[in-house]
């Protein structure tokens, strides 16, 4: 609702979106006298509101649930539509990147000299790698949000009888036309609020939040896995093919000339190939195209894997990290669960079992 200004009592009052109290909207902390805070807390059931302009006396308006039935997320249009077709396509590319890699390690490790036993064992653990790869993926992909917002009680809906502190934290999302939990967020491209939401991920075609973090984590350490060993193997086979590490610089008039507009990654790769074409013939390219593209990819992946392991130590998640959010606790235990850590990485569909959670409610998951 909206109101012209204070009234004459003094502050402005406004409804509370949890119990229907009447409110005096605080002044906000360290600001000139007239401006109000961006956000408050009602003081019997801890529902959090906001202003629709924070800090002007004559904007403002109280998150209200609509009268009634109805409301909820409004249908994606054409440009929403088309982003979704969008990242779908991005899961097959990343599909087939997988397939190509490991395909190229196969056939590198096919083709190396020396001990069929190593080899075969190179091999085993090669396709270990990428089924869990492809697994954990898939996991990441179809497991939808509420598969983990049915694990959680839900709040007691908005009216004069809600109970004391019983909405603490709780904000209303407008969009979903419910109240949201504290660590729960609204995805703009899912229309929907995630139960512990990291970030939406465009190469899953999902959020990642709290049903399926712990498959996103693991995809990620087994394909830095698999990317490394695939590395490892195109050395070898670079090395057998005759290719020197480092090719010998030649003058643009000598030797095969390559086009000086061919910049980037692109041109990286096609000059590598080239280059160890020309010195150790097709294997020696192939090898030379494997290790620049896995290990660029492998060192990416990298970097994103340690920094998810580190908001998930601390129990916290990309968006609680920007908006300075307290963390939760629990650590990696509450991602992987409350057994052995040596069976974190094993494959599971079904969620850990015993993970400490804010309301307790986690440990009810099998």
């Amino acid at each position: 609702m909206r109101a012209g200004g204070p009234p004459p009592g003094g502050a402005l009052r406004v409804g509370c979106w949890g119990c229907g109290r009447r409110l005096a909207v605080p002044a906000a902390p360290g600001a000139p006298p007239g401006c109000l805070a961006e956000q408050f807390r009602c003081g019997w059931c801890g529902a959090v509101s906001a202003l629709a302009k924070p800090g002007v006396l004559g904007e403002a308006r109280i998150e209200l649930p609509p009268p009634g039935p109805g409301g909820g997320a409004r249908p994606a249009g054409r440009a929403g539509r088309g982003r979704r077709w969008g990242e779908r396509a991005l899961v097959g590319v990343v599909a087939a990147l997988v397939a190509g890699l490991a395909l190229g390690g196969f056939r590198l490790l096919a083709g190396l000299r020396g001990s069929q036993r190593v080899r075969l064992g190179a091999g085993a653990l090669l396709a270990v790698l990428v089924a869990n790869v492809y697994f954990n993926y898939a996991c990441a992909v179809l497991r939808k949000p509420e598969e983990a917002a049915r694990l959680r009680a839900p709040p007691p809906p908005p009216g004069p009888a809600v109970a004391h502190g019983s909405l603490e934290g709780f904000r209303f999302c407008a969009p979903c036309a419910a109240p949201k939990h504290p660590r729960d967020h609204h995805c703009r491209v899912c229309r929907r609020c995630v139960v512990e939401m990291d970030h939406h991920c465009p190469f899953i075609a999902n959020c990642v939040g709290r049903h399926n973090l712990r498959h996103f984590l693991l995809f990620l350490l087994y394909a830095c896995l698999g990317l490394a060993e695939v590395v490892v193997v195109a050395v070898a086979a670079f090395l057998q093919a005759g290719a020197p590490a480092a090719p010998e610089r030649r003058p643009p008039s000598e030797g095969t000339s390559v086009s000086p507009g061919l910049g980037g990654a692109g041109g990286l790769l096609l000059r590598t190939a080239a280059a160890a074409a020309a010195r150790g013939g097709s294997a020696a390219a192939a090898a030379a195209l494997l290790i620049v593209l896995a290990g660029a990819l492998g060192l990416a992946l990298a970097a994103l894997l340690v920094l998810q392991l580190k908001l998930a130590a601390e129990g916290a998640s990309a968006i609680d990290k920007r908006q300075q959010a307290p963390s939760t606790g629990g650590g990696l235990r509450r991602v992987f669960g409350a057994g052995n850590p040596l069976t974190w990485a094993l494959p599971a569909l079904a969620a850990p079992r015993g993970t400490p959670g804010g309301d307790g409610s986690w440990g009810k998951e099998a």
